[in-house]
């Protein structure tokens, strides 16, 4: 088991894995640059995010990770999200 990723029993929608598998190639194929993602409302972008992020730490790819969220409401909604749905996730909402 890694250091951090989903509970058991949790998945992810399909259309989810697959946007953090390709955005998983872009990383390694852009050689670590940035990467945007841009879904609608609803679609489970924290989600995405988190899975992309864990599976970015577990391979060692990256060590720490700096999330910058535009409104209290929406760290929040990280916060909240990723301590029921994954573990592992050290995180400090300041």
């Amino acid at each position: 088991m890694g250091a951090c990723g989903l509970r058991e029993g949790i998945n992810l929608r399909e259309y989810q894995q697959s946007v953090v598998d390709q955005t998983l190639k872009e990383f390694e194929k852009e050689a670590r640059r940035n990467i945007f993602i841009s879904l609608s409302q609803g679609t489970g972008k924290t989600i995405i995010a988190l899975a992309t992020l864990s599976q970015l730490v577990n391979g060692n790819i990256v060590r720490k990770v700096l999330v910058l969220i535009p409104r209290r409401v929406l760290v929040n909604q990280w916060v909240d999200k990723a301590q029921e749905m994954f573990y592992g996730l050290g995180l400090s909402a300041r």
